[in-house]
């Protein structure tokens, strides 16, 4: 059991806060459903609810924002654990009798390992655990009341509220932000919950169940508040399944008019799609490339790993891949960019397993694998003590100053600056394995090894027709990468990239329980395009490149379509020229008619 305040002055400041992960600023709302519920529910004389934090600061500009707060209630995650620490040890040396509430899916729900955590974050008071909203007015009643707060709060909550009347976008609970901040991002949710309970999503944690939906006129509020917004540049559905419902039509109609009565024009993405087929998906996938803008990212299909063993062994076998391949066909007939979404490191991969699924999304007709390192969140099947042991998994944290974040991509071309010297505060957190049954520190650079063929000569377009037709024609992938990499022991400047990624991958696995990192290329290629500036070398060196190339695939230049293909795709390399500058450096880069920094 923990005090309350010792005094209370109404109204009693409540300060919430969802601190993001990404390189774009998205709206807080976690944050803004719980304040939205507590106005719904509490008296406004006695709870005043600040603007919801939603980005990190440094210790200059948060400390005045927790001046005169009386409650900090935040979103843990497994990335902003060490900001919400630094926020949380700040807040009680300001008000030490203040209280502190975490929620969120980086709270465990085990006992023994929950013990632990609250005793690591030993200046938080109450952990929520579940779904937020209706224990948040619970616990703010209690302090209200006086009333002694538990250390934990299981909450009773299903998945929405009872008695839920407005969305947090409809009420103004954002409206601060959304007017300060050009080009924000939001996300919004139809229904929660996801039947499946894949290993490495915390949807199969806390969030398993049978799916829950939110009342319609509530779906339809939030898309016109939103639609409305001139500042809002991209909408994101959280849901699980998108398409699962036939009310999915009837939402994104909705937004379609929206969009004509506000004349906006905004990015529209998706969390997921329904995984084993649905009679809307079609009808949904038209509409959403009809009507808004999208992008390779947004047009995907989640498959993460073509391999059989390792979907098994992530508890992915019961979505069944021959349902994704509908959606994907859905897709060609209209001629809509593909990309698929892939995790590297699965437990149970390994380097042969990982460049055969490469192999099997070429065979499939993807446009761009995008590749994501395993983050391991907390309440996920990963962090299970039996399942964990059974699977050998090792898992560390790594630390990087959150200043990195600002950091403009070009500067990869820059010489470094020297490391300087960071507080706990500016920390961004990442969770990952660094070894398991299937992979250790070698296999994972085998593994990289792969990935970065595929992504710098498949996904940059730079060699695409040709690696397209060479498996039709019975060549193993794994057989031209590796000829590929015999063949290159001299070549200085590939050498020189290969090595830069293995000291990446080295430090960023190094096995040890943490590792602090301030080197910017580490960030830079483990938080997005897991490349550095290898296209930029290829450009500078591509005729040695070429000649490589032709070498390695002379054994198969016999052959009509290798050969037109090959041709097409050296004849697309166009010569620099000054002042046609384009950076090759997104994730959807490509050597066609372009020019690099």
């Amino acid at each position: 059991m923990t005090d309350t305040l010792e005094s209370i002055t109404y109204p009693l400041r409540v300060l919430t806060g969802t601190i993001g992960i990404t390189y774009d600023t998205w709206l807080p709302y976690a944050s803004a459903c719980l304040i939205s519920y507590a106005k719904q529910n509490l008296s406004k004389d006695e709870f005043l609810f600040e603007e919801p934090l939603y980005k990190p600061l440094d210790e200059s500009l948060i400390t005045p924002r927790l001046h005169n707060v009386d409650v900090l209630a935040l979103t843990a995650y497994s990335w902003n654990e060490a900001t919400n620490s630094s926020y949380t040890r700040i807040f009680k040396q300001i008000n030490p009798s203040g209280i502190v509430i975490w929620g969120g899916p980086n709270i465990p729900k085990n006992t023994e390992k929950f013990s632990s955590y609250a005793a690591t974050h030993n200046q938080v008071d109450l952990f929520v655990i579940g779904p937020g909203e209706e224990a948040f007015v619970e616990i703010l009643k209690k302090i209200k009341y006086k009333e002694p707060l538990p250390r934990r709060w299981d909450s009773k909550q299903k998945h929405f509220p009872d008695k839920l009347l407005h969305s947090p976008y409809a009420d103004g609970t954002l409206d601060s932000i959304i007017n300060y901040e050009p080009k924000i991002k939001a996300s919004f949710e139809t229904n929660r919950g996801c039947p499946y309970s894949c290993s490495f999503c915390d949807w199969g944690g806390l969030a398993n169940s049978k799916i829950e939906k939110l009342p319609k006129e509530l779906v339809y509020e939030t898309i016109d508040s939103l639609f409305s917004k001139k500042n809002i540049a991209e909408i994101e559905i959280l849901d699980a399944n998108f398409g699962l419902f036939e009310q999915d039509l009837f939402y994104l109609q909705k937004m379609v008019d929206a969009q004509k009565k506000y004349n906006t024009s905004v990015h529209v993405s998706y969390s997921g799609l329904a995984k084993n087929g649905s009679p809307y998906l079609e009808p949904i996938l038209l509409a959403l490339t009809d009507h808004f803008q999208l992008s390779k990212r947004h047009l995907k299909i989640s498959f993460q790993t073509h391999t059989q063993e390792v979907l098994e062994t992530a508890q992915r076998k019961n979505i069944r891949k021959e349902k994704l391949v509908e959606i994907l066909n859905i897709k060609k007939k209209r001629n809509i960019p593909i990309t698929s979404e892939m995790i590297l490191g699965l437990p149970g991969e390994n380097a042969t397993s990982w460049v055969e699924t490469l192999q099997e999304d070429i065979r499939l007709g993807i446009d761009f694998t995008r590749t994501y390192i395993l983050s391991i969140s907390e309440n996920t099947l990963l962090t299970e003590k039996n399942y964990a042991e059974k699977h050998q998994i090792l898992i560390k944290k790594v630390f990087f100053p959150n200043s990195f974040k600002k950091m403009d991509r070009r500067r990869i071309h820059l010489p470094k600056s020297p490391s300087s010297t960071y507080r706990s505060l500016d920390y961004e957190q990442h969770q990952l394995i660094y070894s398991c049954a299937s992979y250790d520190l070698d296999e994972l650079k085998r593994i990289y090894g792969y990935w970065w063929f595929h992504h710098n000569f498949y996904n940059s377009k730079a060699l695409k027709n040709t690696l397209y037709q060479l498996p039709k024609k019975g060549v193993s992938y794994k057989v031209l990468i590796d000829s590929f990499f015999s063949s290159i022991h001299n070549v200085y400047f590939l050498n020189k990239i290969l090595k830069k990624m293995n000291d990446v991958i080295e430090l960023y696995y190094k096995p040890e329980r943490e590792t602090y990192i301030y080197d910017e290329d580490v960030y830079y290629f483990t938080t997005g395009p897991l490349r550095l500036d290898d296209i930029y070398v290829f450009w500078q060196n591509q005729v040695e490149l070429k000649s490589i190339l032709n070498i390695v695939l002379q054994p198969f230049l016999n052959d009509v379509d290798v050969k037109q293909a090959f041709f097409e795709d050296i004849s697309l390399w166009q010569p620099q020229k000054q002042g046609n500058i384009k950076s090759l450096l997104g994730l959807e880069a490509s050597l066609r008619g372009s020019n690099v920094v």
